[in-house]
């Protein structure tokens, strides 16, 4: 009987061992860095831009948050002999690639985007491999003003020098069927140094809002968005200033991207099901995109 249970034991380690020992990481291809592509357009934007690098292997250590966005992005991973053509039916622009942002780039200029239309990325690497996507610019959305309040006391200095606001702004949004909207707040002020130097219209932006990305849907044609905006300010350095919202509708295409990427980061527990980010680029990983949006004035009493 000991023989027996010797003999079972020795099959269960051999086998744990040959599990261990033959599981080629190769053999899955994830072991090979996948070029990731990343580029938006917009009829608003003066540039055309994309982004390529090659992603991390699963089986390598990976600076934090490099991943399939723009951020962190080690320069030995940035593809930069690529060639990376933007086009319509009847135009094309050509991008170059700047060393110093680490994307390829182009001024716009005479090169059309409209709402409606088509447009096409095709990507061209060093080993002539091709990668296509494309997309359909979105209309604007119409929207309205719904509410605007402060949710919570702000706080002023003891001198009444330093001020803050915690504000909510909420927006009523029309928009056709797979479109997607997201809003974002910016100002714009008058700015004084310490030698009461005057420099006009600064800009002070809040990045752009996906967290109201989960709640829409294919069918929407009414959403209802909020944002929670923080304000700072020194009353002796800024002044006069003018507040404004963008509404953006976004393609199906970024829509899909952010989410699934927002989403395979939302957990620290090791035992969630891990989250497929989608890519619509063919080949390779990464959106090419499209969106549009307006601005809106409104009045914040500072």
């Amino acid at each position: 009987m000991k023989n027996i249970v010797y003999f079972l034991i020795s099959i269960i380690t051999f086998s744990c061992e040959t599990l261990v020992n033959d599981i080629d990481p190769d053999k899955f291809g994830v072991n090979k860095p996948r070029l990731v592509i990343n580029s938006y357009i917009s009829p608003n934007d003066s540039l055309l831009t994309a982004k390529l690098h090659y992603s991390s292997p699963v089986f390598s250590v990976r600076p934090a948050n490099q991943g399939f966005g723009f951020q962190n992005i080690s320069e030995d991973s940035v593809e930069t002999e690529a060639k990376v053509e933007i086009y319509s039916l009847t135009q094309k622009m050509v991008l170059k690639y700047d060393k110093n942002l680490r994307i390829y780039t182009v001024k716009k200029a005479d090169f059309k985007i409209n709402a409606g239309e088509k447009y096409f990325l095709k990507v061209t690497d060093k080993s002539n491999t091709v990668y296509t996507a494309e997309t359909i610019i979105p209309p604007l959305v119409n929207a309205s003003l719904e509410s605007f309040s402060e949710i919570a006391p702000g706080f002023n200095s003891s001198n009444n020098e330093y001020v803050n606001k915690n504000l909510q702004l909420t927006v009523k949004v029309n928009f056709p069927p797979n479109t997607y909207a997201s809003l974002s707040h910016f100002s714009e002020y008058d700015s004084y140094n310490g030698l009461n130097v005057k420099s006009s219209k600064v800009s002070s932006a809040r990045r752009l809002y996906f967290n109201d990305l989960e709640n829409q849907n294919e069918s929407a044609k009414e959403k209802v968005l909020s944002t929670n905006l923080y304000i700072n300010y020194n009353k002796k350095l800024h002044s006069n200033f003018k507040d404004f919202f963008k509404i953006y509708s976004l393609d199906k295409n970024i829509f899909d991207y952010k989410k699934s990427v927002y989403s395979s980061s939302d957990s620290d527990n090791p035992f969630v099901e891990p989250t497929l980010v989608k890519s619509n680029i063919s080949g390779a990983l990464g959106c090419f995109g499209s969106f549009n949006y307006k601005i809106v004035s409104i009045n914040i009493k500072y």
